[in-house]
């Protein structure tokens, strides 16, 4: 059983993964407002120099490093690799990456499950009665 934001506890199946799929949203919804009072007060520090490596296109180096940036041992994604085959076979797969992710670059377009993530309920103790997140984002 699970307990909500208004202290009732939850059994029901279908109701605690109700609970848990409406948590999730609203933690990763965008909350709308006005924001304009905060953006006036940010001055700009991005130079024009700054700006024209900034706005560079990316290179394979890049994405070498940050392949290698993450713990080979980290969590697999949803095709089941984790970062460990992509340093292992980077030499023949880099190209691959690179083109892949450029075009989505250049087109804006981007695959729907690209941050697809597996959720999984791991209860650090017996009986838990609240939702924990911990989240795991590339």
């Amino acid at each position: 059983m699970l307990c909500d934001e208004h202290g009732n506890w939850v059994t029901a199946h279908d109701d605690m993964c109700t609970l848990v799929r409406n948590y999730f949203n609203s933690i990763f919804t965008e909350k709308q407002g006005d924001q304009q009072a905060i953006i006036s007060c940010v001055q700009p520090r991005v130079s024009e120099e700054d700006n024209n490596i900034l706005t560079q296109p990316f290179t394979e180096q890049e994405f070498k490093d940050a392949v290698f940036s993450m713990h080979p041992d980290k969590s697999p994604g949803p095709d089941g690799l984790n970062p460990a085959f992509f340093h292992r076979f980077w030499n023949d797969i880099r190209g691959d990456i690179f083109t892949t992710a450029t075009s989505w670059l250049a087109n804006g377009v981007f695959p729907l499950d690209l941050n697809a993530t597996h959720i999984v309920l791991a209860p650090k103790w017996d009986n838990p009665e609240s939702i924990i997140s911990l989240c795991n984002v590339l």
